[in-house]
């Protein structure tokens, strides 16, 4: 029995809806997962509105400019950001004055007044990211996939599949058709990483 991960782009309700399919609710629990999954990794990104806090909250590295990226954007709340201003294993987190930088929401990046910190990982952010309403879109991709591996029976386009530990992964020749509508959203939503960053 699979359990529809909570950051999914699509529920077996709407699957069953648009693809005009019955049950088989546990088989497509599992495609919409995998589907999830392999959008999210070709976008480098989280798409359902999700709080990055505590042993979450996401590390950034200063590069001596005035601005840093966060990775799950559009940025609902930025709650804390923090600098590590020692170096080697030592923690020192200081609270940086909100008055001393500002952020894009729909972008995620944070610009400050000062030039950044060199550093690695020397910047913690607390704040909210992600899509409360998954576009529709990219719900509709998702749902493409999972309709393109539900009808292949994971032959043509699936690499490998494995219900034991939950993987599946879809071949390249699946996407190989640059006007396909999963091409083009991921292409519309891929985060670019800039030099230094990840």
């Amino acid at each position: 029995m699979f359990t529809l991960h909570d950051y999914a782009l699509a529920s077996e309700a709407e699957a069953q809806a648009i693809l005009g399919i019955s049950g088989n609710e546990d088989k497509l629990r599992f495609l919409i997962n995998a589907s999830t999954d392999f959008i999210e990794k070709a976008c480098n990104r989280r798409f359902k509105s999700t709080s990055y806090t505590g042993a979450t909250a996401e590390l950034r590295s200063g590069d001596g400019n005035k601005s840093i990226f966060l990775k799950n954007y559009p940025v609902t709340a930025l709650t804390q950001l923090e600098l590590n201003e020692t170096f080697g294993n030592e923690s020192n987190w200081n609270v940086i004055d909100a008055a001393d930088y500002f952020f894009d929401e729909e972008s995620g990046i944070v610009d400050f007044v000062y030039s950044t910190t060199k550093g690695h990982n020397n910047y913690r952010v607390a704040y909210t990211g992600g899509y409360t309403t998954i576009p529709s879109d990219l719900k509709m991709a998702c749902i493409w996939l999972v309709g393109e591996a539900f009808k292949r029976s994971g032959s043509i386009g699936i690499k490998s599949e494995s219900l034991g530990d939950h993987s599946l992964v879809f071949d390249a020749s699946l996407m190989s058709d640059g006007g396909n509508p999963v091409t083009k959203t991921i292409n519309r939503y891929r985060r670019m990483v800039l030099p230094g960053y990840e």
